[in-house]
């Protein structure tokens, strides 16, 4: 039995050099009948990353801006950009951040000590130590939480004086600040802690699971993973249990 594997792993390595070989091969046959490269952005940047959303971003001495699959240029001007997420791109000048759309304009302008990219139409941002978000219009819900995280479906977990509530894209408190911890929601279901244990709510902020788990996932395909005294084990949204014992 220790031959028949020893061979296997031959054969499995010889598979992967003879692939190997015939991928040099069609890339030396290809480049070798196209001599004249057609270029559709001339090199001319100091550094270059991935498109995402069409957009990549690009780097001249030093400053970030970016270029579209046609070359289309948004001058290299802002000190920091990041990748494109809903059509827009965050970007810093002298320590300030902001967004831009895609023609390059400011549509909110640098304010901001720290921001991070839109999700459901949504972006959290800090000033003075404080989170809040701002829409994609440019409308602000003001910095006034501890810490914030992101919007999913509709709501977002913050925090103020240690305690974890959610609130709505208007700024509205939809689950008074009451938890340890809180994270977002999935198929209508959010995991949150409460005095070392958790469980699961609504978006009423009902209990749907009371905490009882060491650590839980969220929900998918309407099962989520439970783990208590070091099992792990299944919960449905209806709130049966398949025992921890794996």
């Amino acid at each position: 039995m220790h031959v028949i594997g020893v061979l296997r792993v031959m054969i499995h390595k010889l598979k992967l050099l003879l692939l190997t070989v015939i991928m040099v091969c069609f890339v030396d046959i290809v480049f070798s009948q196209n001599n004249d490269v057609i270029w559709i952005i001339q090199p001319q940047f100091d550094g270059a990353e991935d498109f995402h959303e069409g957009m990549a971003r690009v780097k001249i001495d030093g400053k970030w801006g970016f270029v579209t699959k046609e070359g289309k240029i948004i001058q290299p001007q802002f000190d920091y950009a990041d990748n494109f997420h809903e059509g827009m791109a965050r970007v810093e000048i002298d320590g300030q951040w902001g967004y831009i759309n895609k023609e390059g304009t400011l549509i909110i302008q640098p304010q901001f000590d720290e921001a991070w990219f839109f999700q459901e139409g949504m972006a959290r941002v800090e000033k003075n130590g404080k989170w809040g978000f701002v829409t994609k219009e440019g409308k602000i819900i003001q910095p006034q939480f501890d810490y914030a995280w992101l919007f999913q479906e509709g709501m977002a977990p913050v925090t103020i004086d240690g305690k974890w509530g959610y609130i709505n894209k208007e700024g509205t408190w939809i689950i008074q600040p009451q938890f340890d911890r809180a994270e977002d929601f999935h198929e209508g279901m959010a995991s949150v802690e409460k005095n070392g244990k958790w469980g699961y709510i609504n978006k009423k902020g009902t209990w749907i699971i009371k905490p009882q788990f060491d650590e839980v996932g969220f929900f998918h395909e309407g099962m989520a993973c439970v783990e208590k005294n070091g099992k792990y084990g299944f919960v449905t949204k209806e709130g049966k249990i398949i025992q921890p014992q794996f």
